[in-house]
């Protein structure tokens, strides 16, 4: 890939690790911006802008950017502006794309902390939904190539981004809401609150290193229903709190459910 000039609308901690990553391979990065900043001003002169804001503040920022840039000739405008959005579809970007600029989405399948910025391979091995016209997908691609991600295509219609997005969320935040019930559970029983994570997290990480083995999630299940223990299961039900056992009761039916489509798909 060829090195472009890039500016990054969105300073938070996504933002910050695509500038730091892009950077440590070869790209210029022109500008880095905060709430406060005057994009407009900071973006002149980039040959591709990454919208890093939140979803609300997208379609504000392509306004803005229209704004200056329907003031300049096509040759001072940025060839590309992505937004890093899961669940967005490229609706709000259309003010740009009316003047001739390519738009797309970039969205990393991954979580980012505060230190994720200084963590210059953390796109690394993960997986980038892309979305976008021809040109403009086949950049963005070269995009994650150059991060060493993979890639691969959500529609870009209400229905398929909510979808796919709340997929990555129930994999990492409900991930950690289940976590946190648990140690919650655990904690009474430890000296300290805090060892109930401790307790719990060996736990998690075979689990997630078992899923690291198979191709199909279901396959890795254990524990009581794996082995059809229903009166395991009831004398859970019946232990928790009522806010829990309705969380509980929807996790063991939709258990249930992925497990009889495992057996379909092996009859």
């Amino acid at each position: 890939m060829k090195k472009y000039k890039f500016a990054i609308v969105g300073g938070g901690r996504l933002g910050s690790a695509l500038a730091n990553a892009l950077d440590s391979r070869g790209q210029e990065i022109i500008a880095v911006t905060h709430r406060n900043d005057d994009i407009a001003a900071a973006v002149r002169g980039a040959q591709v802008v990454a919208i890093t804001i939140t979803d609300g503040r997208i379609a504000w920022a392509a306004r803005t950017l229209a704004g200056l840039y329907s003031s300049l000739s096509k040759i001072e405008r940025p060839r590309y502006v992505f937004h890093v959005s899961g669940a967005m579809t490229l609706a709000p970007l259309l003010p740009l794309k009316e003047l001739g600029i390519g738009v797309g989405s970039l969205h990393p399948l991954q979580t980012f902390t505060a230190a994720a910025k200084e963590n210059a391979d953390i796109f690394s091995g993960i997986y980038c939904a892309v979305a976008g016209e021809d040109g403009v997908s086949q950049f963005l691609r070269g995009v994650a190539e150059l991060l060493g991600a993979r890639t691969f295509s959500v529609p870009d219609d209400e229905k398929s981004r909510a979808r796919y997005h709340a997929a990555a969320c129930i994999a990492c935040n409900y991930l950690v809401t289940l976590t946190a019930m648990a140690q919650e559970i655990f904690s009474p029983w430890l000296d300290r609150p805090g060892d109930g994570l401790a307790a719990i997290l060996p736990l998690v990480r075979q689990t997630v290193n078992n899923l690291s083995h198979t191709e199909n999630a279901i396959d890795v299940l254990t524990g009581p229903i794996a082995r059809g223990d229903t009166d395991t299961v009831d004398r859970h039900r019946l232990a928790l709190s009522p806010g829990m056992r309705k969380v509980y009761e929807a996790l063991c039916k939709e258990t249930i459910a992925q497990m009889l489509s495992r057996e379909r798909r092996i009859e």
